[in-house]
């Protein structure tokens, strides 16, 4: 392994324990760093992250638990203080914690759409209330969600490193249940929805329009459409097309609807 390679992989590490240890999350180690280690080397990832939190005591705690704190590129309890970092260097995680309680780190989710093409962010949001969800965000996770056993934070991250975006269900059942919410997305970004993940799992088993709607109570009609749509998401022609090109955006959890 090249010294650079070598280099890589341990920032990589580094700054993926450091995001896990700062939500207290215990996970399976060798899953969850080798396969987000993969995407970045096989994307180009930067694995620098900037810190963003609510108090000065949250960022301690959150920048010791960081194996290399040259990951890290900043800490910040304000917006203007992380844009100034932004308009010097453009790490690839700007990772926000407790959002609910700082609504103005909004700016800097828009101070990165709109110049800092190659920065992800990640959001922690805590209070789920519609008013408090952050707009173009590339992943918002709710902190209750951490725990569950499809790893929201793993796949948050996956979805940033292949360029897609990312809602933990509990936000996405709210933003469903809203109908004046809008989720506006970074531009160049896919976001697999619920009808998605479940016309992906229909296409895994090969199930027909017509029988996927039966099991989902729609018309082979709505089926077609949503497939559609889908396919156009994602770029391709076909189901095993889009089956390839979901799991290449690092989706890997299909309902278990069929």
């Amino acid at each position: 392994m090249s010294g650079v390679s070598g280099s890589i992989m341990v920032g990589i590490s580094s700054s993926l324990k450091g995001v896990e240890r700062m939500l207290n999350i215990k996970s399976n180690a060798f899953t969850y760093e080798g396969r987000f280690l993969l995407a970045c080397l096989s994307t180009g990832f930067s694995p620098r992250v900037l810190l963003l939190g609510t108090s000065q005591l949250l960022l301690g705690a959150q920048l010791r638990s960081l194996k290399n704190p040259d990951d890290c590129i900043g800490c910040c309890v304000s917006a203007s203080e992380a844009i100034d970092i932004l308009r010097i260097d453009h790490p690839g995680l700007v990772v926000i914690s407790d959002y609910s309680s700082n609504l103005i780190f909004q700016d800097v989710i828009n101070y990165v759409s709109e110049n800092c093409t190659q920065t992800r962010t990640i959001v922690f949001v805590e209070n789920l209330d519609l008013n408090y969800l952050p707009q173009s965000a590339d992943s918002i996770i709710a902190e209750k969600d951490t725990i569950l056993p499809e790893n929201p934070i793993l796949q948050g991250l996956m979805a940033l490193v292949s360029n897609a975006t990312y809602r933990s269900p509990s936000i996405e059942a709210l933003i469903a249940e809203s109908a004046s919410y809008c989720d506006i997305l970074p531009d160049n970004r896919v976001f697999l929805s619920l009808r998605d993940r479940q016309l992906l799992s229909g296409y895994l088993l090969g199930l027909t329009n017509k029988q996927m709607a039966e099991r989902l109570n729609l018309s082979p009609r709505t089926i077609q459409t949503y497939s559609g749509k889908l396919l156009q998401k994602l770029g391709v022609n076909n189901r095993q097309k889009a089956l390839i090109a979901a799991l290449k955006i690092g989706f890997s959890r299909f309902e278990k609807w069929f």
